[in-house]
């Protein structure tokens, strides 16, 4: 869940197969002006804030169940990014086609085109055109070990 609390953890990336560097991390996520932000001057005791412009991400949720569309894109909304919201996995892949977005938050269990059915088409879209594969964060609300 994104607030606005500092998080920390690791990240593991490969440059090539088998070879990984883990690197630690802080993100500090608000929505207050820096100058108003008491925790980021915290952390940044000596200097300035970094600046987030998560005003210019835009996301694509995939994401069936009402609820779980308006807690998400409350959540978003909060942190400033831009939430274009589909209700399918046919309409997810429609308008990842004419639209650029930063990352796609994608419900696993859809009717009609499932998410792991849009997720295949998108790559195949991104293989078509040679394009970078976007980060595509799977979403499910059961917790079934099918999801």
């Amino acid at each position: 869940m994104l607030n606005n609390e500092a998080t920390t953890g690791t990240v593991i990336m490969a440059k090539k197969a088998g070879q990984y560097k883990h690197k630690n991390y802080r993100i500090v996520f608000s929505t207050d002006p820096p100058a108003q932000n008491v925790r980021a001057r915290k952390i940044f005791p000596n200097s300035e804030p970094p600046r987030y412009v998560l005003n210019r991400i835009r996301i694509l949720v995939a994401e069936d169940n009402p609820v779980n569309c308006i807690i998400v894109r409350s959540m978003l909304e909060k942190l400033g990014v831009q939430t274009i919201l589909v209700h399918n996995g046919m309409d997810a892949v429609d308008v990842f086609k004419r639209v650029h977005f930063h990352l796609v938050l994608m419900d696993c269990q859809m009717p009609g085109m499932d998410g792991f059915q849009a997720t295949a088409s998108i790559r195949k879209f991104e293989h078509t055109l040679d394009k970078p594969r976007l980060p595509i964060i799977a979403m499910t609300a059961n917790t079934s070990e099918e999801d």
